[in-house]
C-alpha cells in the first residue's frame, strides 16, 4: 500500500488531502509541523511527502534539506501560499512544487507522475462519483 505524508499546519488542508486520497489505496500520515514531519518521514518511510513551506517551527525547505541529509529519498511535493514557488521547485530537495490553492485533481496527477504509476482505486472504498 501507498504511504502518503501530508505535513501542513492547517489542519483543513489536511483533512481536504485526506478526503481527496480516500477513495484509493493510499494510507495518509499526518503531521502538524516540520519537526513531527521529519521524524514520520524518517521512521514511516512514505513513498511521498506533501510539504507545507510555511510551518510554525521549521520552513519547508529545510524540512526536506533535513529529510534528505538524513538519506530520505521519498519525492516530495512542496505546497505553497508564496509567489516563490517557482523558485521554490528549482531546490535540490524538492521534486514539486504546487500553489495554494491548488486542485486536487492537479494534486493527483502529481502524485501519480512521480510514483510512476496510477492511484489505485481501493476495492473497500467507494469514491464520492460512485455514489447517487
Amino acid at each position: 500500500m501507498t504511504r502518503i505524508l501530508v505535513v501542513d499546519d492547517e489542519a483543513g488542508i489536511r483533512h481536504i488531502i485526506q478526503l481527496a486520497l480516500s477513495p484509493y489505496d493510499v494510507t495518509v500520515l499526518e503531521a502538524e509541523t516540520g519537526v513531527e514531519g521529519l521524524s514520520l518521514a524518517l521512521s514511516q518511510y512514505p513513498d511521498v511527502i506533501i510539504l507545507d513551506f510555511r510551518l510554525p517551527d521549521l520552513s519547508g525547505d529545510l524540512v526536506a534539506e533535513r529529510y534528505r541529509a538524513s538519506g530520505g529519498v521519498a519525492p516530495i511535493i512542496l505546497l505553497s501560499a508564496s509567489a516563490e514557488v517557482d523558485l521554490l521547485v528549482k531546490h535540490p530537495a524538492i521534486t514539486a512544487a504546487l500553489s495554494k490553492p491548488f486542485r486536487l485533481a492537479h494534486l493527483c496527477e502529481t502524485l501519480e507522475t512521480l510514483m510512476n504509476r496510477p492511484l489505485t482505486r481501493s476495492e473497500s472504498k467507494e469514491s464520492p462519483s460512485d455514489r447517487d
